[in-house]
C-alpha cells in the first residue's frame, strides 16, 4: 500500500487502528491545521492522539503537521482534549526516533498483507512484489484449485415423490447426480433455468387524445425454460431444453432418478405419526367423523417438521382437508 492518500489506515487487530492525518493551509503556521472541532472528535475516538510537526515547509511556504490517534476509548476524553491543544500548539517535530513509536498490527488474514512502495517501481522491486505477492497467492484465487466439498444431504420434511422429479432437476438440486441412463449409459446431470419473455397478448387500441391514431399494447410475460445438461464417461455432452425434453428423459429414468432422490434426501418424516398417533385417533372432524389416515400423516410430518423448524409450507388441493 502506498502512503500517499490524504487519509491512511494501517489496519486494526480489535483494539485500535491506527491513522495519519495530512494537513496543510495557507497561513504558514501549525495553528489552523487542526480544528478544535477534529480536536473534539479526535478525543472522543481515540485512545491516544500525537500530533507531529513535519520539518521544513512544503513547496517553501507552507508548514505542516501529521496526527496519529489510535482508535479506542478514553476514560477522560476531556483531558486528551486538551492534550491535543497543548499538542497543536507546539507540536513535536517528526524526525526519526531510537525506537518504534507505532506497531502496525498482524494482518488476521495472512494472506492478505500490507505492501509499502514508492510511486515508482523499477524492475527488481516489481519483480520481488509480484514473487512476494502474486495474485496467485490470494484466498480467491486459491479457492479456484480446490476441490468443493461434496454436497450435504438434503433433509425435507417428506421425501420428494417421483412426481417432483421434474422440479428438483429444474431447481438444480439433482446438480452432480451420477445416474446410469437407457440411451447414453453413465452420465453426470446439470439442471439449469432461465427466464424466457414471451407475448401474452397484442391489442390495439384508438388513442383517446387522437382519434385518429392507434395504440398498440403489448403484454410480454416471463415463462421458466429448464435445460438438462448431461455428461457421458467419453466427455460427451447433451443439452436438453424444454418442458417437453425434460419429461421425456424423466419418463426413460423414472427408476434411476427416484433410486438418487431416495439416497439423496433424507426426510425427517418417516410415516410413524410422529409419537402422536394416539392423540390423532381422539380427534373427531366437526365431533364425529374420526380423520383419514392420509390427514393423520400430514399432521404427524407437520408436527415432526416444527421440531426442527419454524415454518412448514402446506400445499395440498381443495377438498383434502388442510384445515
Amino acid at each position: 500500500m502506498r502512503l500517499k492518500n490524504p487519509q491512511i489506515q494501517l489496519g486494526n487487530n480489535g483494539s485500535g487502528r491506527l491513522r495519519l492525518r495530512r494537513g496543510q493551509n495557507s497561513a504558514n503556521s501549525h495553528e489552523y491545521h487542526l480544528s478544535e472541532e477534529a480536536a473534539a472528535f479526535f478525543a472522543k475516538n481515540s485512545r491516544s492522539v500525537d500530533v507531529w510537526a513535519l520539518p521544513g515547509k512544503h513547496l517553501g511556504e507552507y508548514d505542516q503537521i501529521v496526527v496519529a490517534a489510535i482508535k479506542g476509548t478514553q476514560p477522560e476524553p476531556g483531558a486528551l482534549y486538551n492534550a491535543i491543544l497543548r499538542e497543536k500548539a507546539e507540536p513535536r517535530p517528526l524526525v526519526v526516533q531510537p525506537q518504534p513509536v507505532y506497531r502496525v498490527p498482524p494482518p488476521r488474514d495472512p494472506n492478505r498483507k500490507f505492501v509499502f512502495a514508492p510511486d515508482v517501481i523499477d524492475e527488481a522491486q516489481g519483480l520481488r512484489l509480484i514473487t512476494d505477492g502474486g495474485a496467485w497467492r490470494s484466498n480467491a484465487f486459491q479457492a479456484l484449485l480446490q476441490t468443493p466439498p461434496p454436497p450435504a444431504d438434503i433433509e425435507p420434511v417428506v421425501a420428494p415423490r417421483p412426481g417432483h422429479l421434474a422440479l428438483v432437476l429444474a431447481a438444480g438440486v439433482a446438480d452432480g447426480a451420477v445416474i446410469e441412463t437407457t440411451e447414453y449409459g453413465w452420465v453426470a446431470l446439470r439442471g439449469k433455468t432461465r427466464h424466457v419473455e414471451q407475448i401474452a397478448r397484442v391489442e390495439v387500441e384508438a388513442d383517446p387524445n387522437d382519434p385518429e391514431r392507434q395504440v398498440k399494447k403489448t403484454t410480454i410475460r416471463l415463462k421458466p425454460s429448464t435445460t438438462l445438461s448431461l455428461l457421458s464417461g467419453d466427455g460427451t455432452t447433451v443439452e436438453m431444453e424444454g418442458d417437453e425434453a425434460l419429461l421425456g428423459f424423466i419418463t426413460a429414468n423414472k427408476r434411476a432418478l427416484a433410486g438418487y432422490l431416495n439416497a439423496k434426501f433424507k426426510p425427517m418424516y418417516r410415516f410413524d405419526f410422529a409419537g402422536i398417533g394416539h392423540w390423532l385417533d381422539r380427534i373427531r372432524l366437526k365431533g364425529k367423523y374420526p380423520m383419514y389416515t392420509a390427514q393423520k400423516h400430514v399432521v404427524g410430518a407437520i408436527a415432526r417438521g416444527f421440531q426442527s423448524r419454524d415454518s412448514i409450507l402446506l400445499i395440498g388441493s381443495m377438498g383434502t382437508g388442510k384445515r
